[in-house]
């Protein structure tokens, strides 16, 4: 299985430099696109954009120039260690519905990065994108009480700085939505994945240094915030049947008592399928047949015939007969 690697560089020539030594020795082929001016080191020939794209337009851009089995999606501040390519390659080629393959992620001081998360949820999105994480911490969605893992495990997605993808996968998708500018396409992508049936593995034994800036968890008010909240909300435009089977579920669980609530799975955004079918009783619509004891029959001649005033009256008379 060949490599390609396509890195998007976007005003960072430094980084790119710091980059393709570690990296272009453990990939087949590699491609450096150059999405404003001077965002290519000197001496590396890079594609030129005219004008400036969104980050999935420039991977998909790149995926045209490769011609790579596995296709490398890196972020130009990511430093993989040697080796670390080729074990995200042997295991895709060893798993053949692995359609992503994510490393395990680093800070450079050493510290693990929380990379493989869950699928997004409502009040998870509302916490992270407020102030409202200053207090509250995304323990489940960043798998935070579970030891790491130190086999490869399957998860919902990972972060997009450093993934490998097969080609295979990205053409039965039709690629990255390119309606995403800069936030939310390595979700979109990873969430299409499942629906179709593509497994999305995190392979700690590949290890890769990654700065990750995260502005938008670091300033409230930016034009990245901005793109941030364009992607939630392209996200559940594109998937609204999460949003609905969320609503759901939140009006009957916050409905019963802690004890009888229904144990289930967080559904992710968009994703129909999982989610609870249980309604508490106060939930369920009234059913007069039910409620007192009336015939089928005479429920649908009480319903057709009453008057507002008198629908008492007739159910009580139907409900002595």
């Amino acid at each position: 299985m060949n490599v390609s690697a396509i890195v998007v560089s976007h005003g960072s020539a430094a980084d790119v430099a710091a980059l393709l030594p570690a990296l272009e020795p453990q990939v087949d082929e590699l491609v450096v696109i150059a999405n404003v001016p001077g965002s290519a080191p000197a001496g590396v020939q890079a594609v030129e954009n005219a004008r400036p794209l969104g980050y999935a337009a420039n991977l998909n851009l790149g995926l045209t120039r490769t011609t790579g089995e596995a296709v490398l999606a890196v972020n130009p501040d990511t430093r993989p260690e040697p080796g670390a390519i080729a074990i995200l390659r042997d295991f895709m080629a060893a798993h053949a519905r692995c359609g992503v393959a994510g490393p395990r992620l680093v800070y450079p001081d050493g510290t693990l990065q929380p990379s493989r998360r869950r699928f997004p949820t409502v009040t998870g999105t509302i916490v992270r994108r407020t102030p409202v994480r200053l207090l509250v911490r995304q323990r489940r969605h960043y798998h935070l009480d579970e030891p790491a893992p130190t086999e490869p495990v399957q998860c919902d997605w990972m972060l997009g700085g450093f993934l490998l993808l097969r080609r295979a996968m990205h053409d039965e998708l039709h690629g990255f939505d390119e309606g995403y500018r800069l936030y939310g396409e390595d979700i979109d992508l990873q969430y299409r994945a499942l629906r179709a049936g593509w497994e999305r593995w995190y392979v700690p034994g590949a290890v890769v240094e990654h700065a990750h800036q995260a502005v938008t968890d670091k300033h409230w008010f930016t034009r990245r915030t901005l793109w941030h909240w364009a992607g939630i909300v392209r996200f559940v435009r594109r998937h609204p049947a999460r949003l609905r089977a969320l609503w759901a579920r939140s009006r009957s669980s916050t409905a019963l008592p802690a004890a009888t609530r229904r144990t289930t799975t967080q559904t992710p955004l968009g994703m129909r399928r999982g989610a609870p079918r249980w309604r508490s009783p106060s939930a369920r619509r009234f059913r007069p047949a039910q409620a007192c004891s009336i015939s089928p029959a005479a429920t649908r001649t009480w319903r057709s015939r009453c008057s507002p005033v008198g629908c008492a009256t007739a159910a009580s008379t139907a409900a002595r007969r």
